[in-house]
């Protein structure tokens, strides 16, 4: 999520340059306020200083001009946003990006969504959901997230510019029974592109999903699990950003070492001594 000011590259790199005056050690470039959260307990505050950029763009110009003029011990982190799949490549030897598609889908993939959906849910409807649906309810998850992140991925890879504000999961769901009206959510994108249903139905039925959460969009699916929580699967009405704030509690640290992003942080610790991001 972005701050609500907008930063430009210039002003990420200024920041850095005044603080830099007073501050030797390291800078971690991130995109916004929850990747804040997400990072902070586990940077090394003596050694590393968070930068918020307000944005994905921001990061990497920021990044890049600060070592095209010279500056040193900076990295930048960035959601992946369906790069890999992509093909795209990292911009540069100073940036990690996520292993999935965002934080909130690498929570997600880990260990800390059974955390909180046992401390969420209710032990009784979760096992009659289970056992009416013959799926665990990560499994139930990311099929009702999929189309929302496919859609996002198929709208990256032919520069449709969809605006996906408009398409809010729990506008297309019936939150008593946990279910989400795809055919309902193919008719409203198709009719917005100027495509036919079956066009869109087959283009989203031709991507492969070899890992979901490379293409789950994480506030989208944190949200449908926040209201699979409120009826079918539980009795807590939760906000997103309460759900979200458990999920990173949840998350510890063996979690974290285990994930790429924390991996490529070392490692571009070792490349770059005596500079530290992590604890």
């Amino acid at each position: 999520m972005q701050p609500f000011v907008t930063r430009t590259v210039g002003d990420v790199v200024s920041e850095i340059l005044m603080s830099r005056t007073a501050f030797p050690g390291s800078f971690f470039v991130i995109e916004g306020d929850s990747d804040s959260k997400f990072f902070s307990r586990r940077v090394a505050r003596n050694h590393c200083q968070i930068v918020i950029a307000g944005g994905r763009t921001t990061v990497c110009g920021a990044v890049l001009r600060a070592y095209h003029i010279g500056q040193a011990g900076i990295l930048g982190a960035i959601d992946d946003d369906h790069d890999s799949i992509c093909g795209l490549p990292i911009p540069s030897p100073h940036i990690v990006r996520t292993d999935a598609r965002d934080i909130e889908s690498l929570l997600l993939r880990s260990a800390a969504l059974e955390l909180v959906i046992h401390e969420l849910g209710a032990h009784a409807k979760i096992a009659t959901f289970e056992a009416a649906e013959g799926v665990t309810v990560r499994e139930a998850l990311v099929r009702r997230g999929l189309i929302f992140g496919k859609l996002r991925l198929l709208d990256k890879q032919n520069g449709w510019k969809f605006n996906f504000d408009d398409l809010s999961p729990w506008r297309f769901a019936d939150a008593h029974n946990w279910t989400i009206d795809e055919s309902a959510v193919i008719t409203y994108v198709s009719a917005q592109l100027k495509l036919t249903p079956a066009a869109l139905t087959s283009s989203l039925a031709a991507i492969s999903v070899p890992d979901p959460f490379l293409i789950l969009h994480g506030r989208d699916t944190v949200n449908i699990l926040a209201m699979g929580l409120r009826s079918k699967l539980g009795n807590h009405q939760d906000r997103i950003e309460r759900v979200c704030q458990m999920l990173r509690l949840a998350f510890d640290d063996a979690m974290a070492a285990a994930c790429s992003l924390f991996q490529q942080i070392r490692s571009w610790e070792a490349a770059n001594a005596p500079y530290r991001v992590l604890i």
